[in-house]
């Protein structure tokens, strides 16, 4: 299935049904965004990674962490290290060429937009009372 999303730049929407056997037990579809005219290469920066970070080890997290790891990754870490799960999910992007790339499909995730849009109608209702 194929299907351009409606924002400016136009991206595809493109699903698949991944072959594996035993992806019936986890994703039966696979889903990436790709896009075109867009610099994702400050976004590979800024989300991919893996989240390491032992709680008794996160001073070693500050010294060299930065160097290796990405933004999201690394403030999450410390975000769980002060006991606050905000539930990120750092999806992955991979830029493939200039202004050009794939994106994960975080499933069961709202966009900024929505979460925006939630939010101006809960103020929009509580001015009214």
């Amino acid at each position: 299935m194929t299907q351009v999303m409606d924002s400016a730049k136009k991206p595809l929407w493109l699903v698949w049904k991944n072959p594996d056997e035993l992806s019936e037990r986890v994703n039966i579809y696979n889903a990436i965004i790709f896009k075109n005219g867009d610099d994702l290469r400050q976004d590979m920066l800024t989300l991919q990674g893996e989240r390491h970070c032992p709680e008794s080890h996160i001073e070693e997290l500050f010294k060299f962490s930065f160097f290796f790891s990405p933004v999201i990754s690394i403030m999450d870490c410390i975000w769980h290290h002060e006991g606050m799960d905000l539930r990120m999910t750092p999806y992955t992007c991979l830029a493939t060429g200039h202004q050009v790339g794939m994106i994960q499909v975080v499933r069961n995730a709202k966009t900024v937009y929505q979460v925006c849009k939630t939010v101006r109608i809960l103020a929009l209702t509580l001015s009214r009372v």
